[in-house]
């Protein structure tokens, strides 16, 4: 068993805002990006049955994570829960348990082909 596939944010506003959510909630991400500076810093993320904004703020964080942690949550192959179990995730238990469960897909991603 080893990890089939990788995913970099590189436009966080436009991936968070284009994916589907399975619960409407409201979060502030403080997200951290060396890599690509003009991701890292805080986004409201607001999610609904009609769609989603991912906007910068100046609000106070729900939770902290560096890119790469949540686009290892983006595609739902990896739970948020997990990674705040792994010290990868800061915030509260009620926000991580709330962006886990927005972030939640029906099927686990599936690479079938290597490359």
């Amino acid at each position: 068993m080893s990890d089939g596939l990788w995913l970099r944010l590189v436009d966080l506003r436009a991936a968070l805002a284009l994916r589907h959510y399975e619960a409407g909630d409201e979060l502030v991400l403080e997200v951290r990006d060396s890599f690509c500076p003009w991701n890292d810093g805080r986004w409201r993320l607001e999610t609904s049955e009609k769609g989603a904004t991912c906007e910068r703020t100046d609000s106070e964080p729900d939770l902290t994570l560096a890119t790469s942690a949540l686009g290892a949550a983006y595609l739902g192959g990896v739970t948020v829960m997990r990674l705040f179990a792994a010290g990868l995730i800061e915030g509260s238990l009620d926000a991580v348990t709330r962006l886990d469960r927005l972030l939640r897909v029906p099927r686990a991603p599936w690479p079938s082909t290597d490359f």
